[in-house]
């Protein structure tokens, strides 16, 4: 399934380096880039700000419109990642919006605390950068072939 608008990735992380060898990672792939936009804000506070303004008052094709995909790492400071899921989650109007946890570990404690917070789904950082562009590459790929994403206007509808 094959998307028709451009897709809102929005990375939440602290770490200056990851988000730019992510960004280049979605350069490297030349069918995958065209299909999306990543902003990115490196705090939880300000994360929430941010996605649930979004949530409230975007409109589909705006500068405001709510992110498709969260990109979410699992520890920054003073509000970590996991919080922000769950905070998340808890609320109607961003709880369909998929999530993906990036960590460090791949320790099954940190796995399942992603999954029991709320994750969608978890990643762990890759150590080298041939890595990172080769997960990417997967994790759009799935997302823009695979995945139904709603559309900004039911993407908090509950279904009857």
């Amino acid at each position: 399934m094959t998307q028709q608008r451009l897709l809102r990735i929005l990375l939440v992380d602290d770490d200056d380096v990851f988000a730019m060898l992510l960004k280049e990672s979605i350069a490297e792939h030349e069918k995958l880039r065209e299909q999306f936009t990543m902003d990115r804000v490196n705090d939880g506070d300000v994360a929430l700000e941010y996605i649930l303004s979004n949530a409230r008052n975007g409109e589909a094709g705006t500068e405001a419109a709510r992110p498709d995909l969260i990109l979410l790492d699992q520890r920054m400071p003073r509000m970590d990642g996991t919080e922000v899921l769950k905070k998340l989650k808890a609320k109607e109007e961003t709880r369909a919006i998929p999530i993906c946890m990036l960590s460090t570990s791949n320790q099954p404690r940190h796995v399942a605390a992603c999954y029991s917070s709320g994750a969608n789904f978890c990643m762990t950082k890759p150590s080298n950068l041939d890595q990172l562009i080769e997960q990417v590459g997967h994790l759009l790929f799935f997302f823009s072939n695979v995945v139904a994403i709603p559309d900004e206007t039911y993407a908090s509808a509950s279904v009857s």
